[in-house]
């Protein structure tokens, strides 16, 4: 298991990366506001679950069409911005997204976050 914080750099050099996924890990402290824009908007998946990251999960990308998987549940997060709604289907192409059910306030059409958290 990786452990520590994640580098505010790897959101602004990995500009022809598509999936990354790093969960399952022990990072800390704050999700960067670069990972929002890593892979220059053409990032497909994110997946940050089950770690121990704090703080606010940004909504600001300059590009959403391409994320199609952003998972982000089972961590410390205290909040989440609603951009990432606009994400998912029908505005953008995201089929799945997981969050606490504690920060999720996806609740325009599909309301995934109640689908997500009665599943739970």
């Amino acid at each position: 298991q990786l452990t520590g914080t994640l580098p505010e750099s790897l959101g602004e050099q990995l500009v022809e990366l598509r999936h990354l996924h790093l969960d399952h890990n022990r990072f800390t402290g704050t999700l960067p506001l670069s990972y929002n824009n890593v892979g220059n908007g053409r990032l497909e998946s994110l997946t940050i679950n089950h770690n121990r990251l704090t703080g606010v999960v940004s909504g600001q990308r300059d590009l959403y069409n391409k994320m199609s998987v952003y998972t982000l549940q089972e961590n410390q997060f205290t909040s989440m911005g609603s951009e990432i709604c606009n994400m998912l289907i029908p505005w953008g192409e995201m089929p799945e997204l997981k969050a606490d059910c504690d920060i999720c306030n996806c609740t325009d059409f599909f309301n995934i976050c109640a689908r997500y958290c009665d599943a739970l």
